[in-house]
């Protein structure tokens, strides 16, 4: 505990810790707006960055209570479409890779 503490997030309430994370999905949202990728129509490294952060989040079982996935799916739907979409374009490289080996 001693090590949580001297990091600082220790110090706080676990609904403090819950509105740090609304905070920074909500300047992401921001962000992204409604453009496709964080700086146009290509994706960046930051791209990759954020969405390896948010899979973390918008992937959890939807029958677990997490109040952050809760959060990034009805406060920043464009955060959450995005992982959608993400996620059928990587299913659809992965089943080409099939066709293409078979």
């Amino acid at each position: 505990m001693k090590r949580v503490k001297a990091q600082g997030i220790g110090v706080h309430s676990a609904q403090e810790i819950n509105e740090f994370g609304q905070d920074d999905l909500k300047v992401l949202s921001d962000m992204l707006a409604d453009k496709p990728f964080f700086f146009g129509d290509e994706p960046t490294n930051l791209d990759v960055v954020v969405f390896a952060h948010l899979a973390q989040i918008y992937f959890i079982d939807k029958e677990v209570s997490y109040p952050l996935r809760d959060f990034m799916t009805e406060s920043c739907p464009n955060l959450a479409d995005e992982k959608e979409k993400d996620k059928a374009k990587e299913k659809e490289l992965e089943e080409n890779k099939e066709k293409e080996g078979k």
